[in-house]
């Protein structure tokens, strides 16, 4: 739903966000977007996060929210290093997720 992008957006004018999700879910992005005020600096990318091509050194910050707790420790490093290669050289990857409270209670 890009919530935490947007809400980035609002304090960084020069801010552009490319929101990665399923389409249903860009649609409530793209709705959000318009409702802010933000719909022209807003690209809607439909597609899968394990396996869409990413541009190389494309963002210079990336908001990865509520996945980290989906994967195990494989998936996970796999997703940083793809991630990683999207970013410009001096990016970041903003990690937003949850945490079970016990272990035995994680997807």
């Amino acid at each position: 739903s890009a919530v935490w992008s947007l809400a980035l957006a609002e304090v960084f004018p020069e801010a552009r966000i490319t929101a990665l999700d399923r389409p249903k879910v860009l649609a409530v992005a793209q709705a959000r977007a318009r409702a802010a005020g933000l719909a022209a600096r807003l690209e809607a990318l439909a597609g899968d996060w394990r396996t869409i091509a990413l541009p190389r050194a494309g963002f210079g910050v990336i908001v990865l929210a509520n996945v980290c707790h989906l994967l195990d420790a494989g998936g996970l490093a796999e997703l940083i290093g793809r991630l990683a290669q999207a970013l410009t050289e001096a990016g970041r990857i903003v990690v937003i997720d949850t945490i079970p409270e016990r272990l035995e209670e994680a997807p």
